[in-house]
């Protein structure tokens, strides 16, 4: 079992293997049990009495205190060890590499195909427009299997609004008994297993889903927003999620009015590391140039605890010997406005103010800001908490050296 946490002294994340837990009971409850929902699209069903992490007090709170637009704590930036590649080689005895390739073909797999078990078969269907992913599939597939996948070409007809559309398509398919077992032992059937892939397989998985079933799109006001339309089980969709956290990348699950859920990714930096991590490997991001924008926007991932950076606005201050300093600087009412909690605080504007204001601060308080402008975690905030009688069993844990865990994307106390 591997349980994530993180350090309470570096604030790093960490992973506990099955050997730290050292508690782990089942126990009858019959009770209160309330339901948090948070902003990113994660929930959690926790007694009233377990707790979170308090987003802008940075302090335990038990579940029952907090109420709905309250922020909780976070991981961002889940850097983990992943599984080794060469022991599952071992371990399975099979004739297939694991390499980058591997993820690539079973991203495209999630995005935009299907597997017959009954004829141990792979199945990718694509428009035929679509003939640079369709050739990287093809390539893939010879370089980790040493095959060639089947081809049949044909049209979808479909009636919209009177008019008679033709759409041609290719089918791409191949059985591979060996592969399928590959990809349960990889992926999971919710994509449970995914974010402990190594971390090139991994991008290579994201690169082929999004080159199957993805795409980023930009407004006319210059805004982005990359979307992935993967699946309608939310338990898959926050799998996913969770694996995009591995590169710091946050995103949101959106329930829209048809019922299709999209993985959305809105925020100009995320969708800049997600292009940075797939440009070697997909070919439809190469495609894709972001425009520039004269003004950055704030985004939900950025923003920091009021109440951490009030206490560290008082010691900017205490370090600033003379008024003037602030005033060239540029910077005198921001850093008031912070420490009166006046102003909600973002890593970029504070980032901005280390950068003026660094000459004049102490090493410790250079440190300490370095360390709170760190993208490891995020507020998430809280959107729903429904109150809920629950009878049968729940789950003791105790993690040796560590007070919390992560569960559904956020941090829980124990």
């Amino acid at each position: 079992m591997k349980i994530l946490a993180i350090h309470p002294q570096t604030k790093v994340l960490i992973e506990n293997s099955s050997s730290e837990i050292k508690i782990f009971k089942k126990e009858q409850y019959f009770g209160k049990i309330l339901k948090v929902v948070f902003n990113s699209g994660f929930g959690i069903k926790l007694l009233p009495s377990q707790k979170l992490i308090d987003g802008e007090l940075l302090r335990k709170k038990e579940v029952s205190e907090f109420k709905v637009g309250d922020f909780v704590l976070a991981p961002l930036d889940l850097k983990l060890h992943s599984i080794n590649l060469k022991e599952l080689e071992n371990a399975l005895k099979n004739k297939i590499k694991l390499i980058p390739e591997l993820g690539y073909i079973f991203g495209f797999l999630f995005g935009d195909g299907h597997i017959d078990r009954n004829e141990n078969r792979f199945y990718f269907t694509q428009s035929l427009k679509h003939k640079k992913y369709v050739e990287k599939l093809k390539k893939c597939w010879k370089k980790v299997t040493g095959t060639n996948l089947h081809e049949y070409i044909g049209k979808r007809i479909r009636k919209i609004e009177g008019r008679v559309i033709t759409s041609p398509y290719i089918r791409l398919f191949r059985r591979n008994k060996k592969l399928i077992k590959l990809y349960d032992e990889l992926i999971g059937s919710s994509l449970e297993k995914l974010i402990f892939l190594p971390e090139n397989v991994l991008k290579e998985f994201i690169a082929g889903i999004f080159d199957s079933d993805g795409c980023i799109s930009i407004k006319k006001s210059g805004s982005l927003e990359a979307k992935f339309m993967i699946s309608n089980d939310i338990e898959t969709n926050l799998n996913f999620m969770l694996a995009l956290r591995r590169f710091g990348i946050y995103s949101k699950l959106f329930h829209s009015k048809d019922k299709v859920k999209r993985i959305l990714i809105q925020n100009r930096k995320d969708i800049k590391i997600l292009q940075n991590i797939i440009s070697k490997y997909s070919e439809k991001i190469k495609g894709i140039k972001i425009p520039k924008r004269l003004k950055e926007v704030p985004s939900r991932s950025d923003r920091l605890p009021s109440s951490e950076i009030s206490k560290l606005c008082k010691k900017v201050l205490d370090d600033i010997k003379t008024k003037t300093a602030l005033l060239n600087n540029c910077s005198g009412s921001s850093i008031y406005q912070y420490k009166n909690l006046k102003r909600i605080p973002y890593r970029d504007s504070l980032g901005r103010i280390l950068v003026k204001l660094s000459p004049h601060l102490s090493i410790e308080t250079r440190k300490e800001m370095e360390k709170i402008l760190r993208r490891d975690t995020f507020l998430d905030k809280i959107v729903k908490i429904k109150e809920d009688l629950y009878k049968g069993d729940i789950c003791l844990l105790c993690i040796q050296n560590n007070r919390n865990i992560i569960l559904n994307g956020v941090f829980v106390c124990n």
